[in-house]
C-alpha cells in the first residue's frame, strides 16, 4: 500500500490525522509500509518517525514492478535511517522464523 497516495509530479498526497491513523494501525497489527519508489517515497521520514513513535512496525518496499527496481530498497532503507527507525520494528529484515511467526499471529 501507498499511505499517502503520494506521486511526485501527480498527486501531493492524502492529509489525514497521521497519529489516529497510525495508532488504530498500532492497535489492530497492521504494518506500515516504507515506499522506495522514487516517485513515491511515501512515508517520507517525519510521517515513518511518527508512525514508530504510534507503536507501528514498519515494512520496507522498492515497489517494484521490474527486476530493475528492486534497487529503489535501497531508497526504503534511507528513509527509514533518517527517520531513525530501529532496526527491530523493521519486520522484513528480522530473520525468517520471527516474520513468519509475526505473520502468523495476523
Amino acid at each position: 500500500a501507498h499511505p499517502r497516495g503520494r506521486h511526485f509530479h501527480h498527486r501531493p498526497g492524502l492529509k489525514a490525522r497521521w497519529e489516529k491513523v497510525f495508532s488504530a494501525c498500532a492497535d489492530t497489527g497492521v504494518a506500515i509500509e516504507i515506499n522506495g519508489f522514487p516517485r513515491r517515497q511515501d512515508l517520507d521520514p517525519d510521517l515513518a518517525r511518527l508512525a514508530v513513535d504510534q507503536g507501528c512496525e514498519i515494512i520496507l518496499a522498492s515497489d517494484a514492478h521490474a527486476v530493475p527496481h528492486l534497487e529503489f530498497d535501497a531508497y526504503a532503507s534511507a528513509i527509514a535511517m533518517r527517520a531513525e527507525v530501529p532496526r527491530d520494528r523493521i519486520l522484513n529484515v528480522r530473520h525468517a522464523d520471527e516474520f513468519e511467526a509475526w505473520l502468523a499471529d495476523r
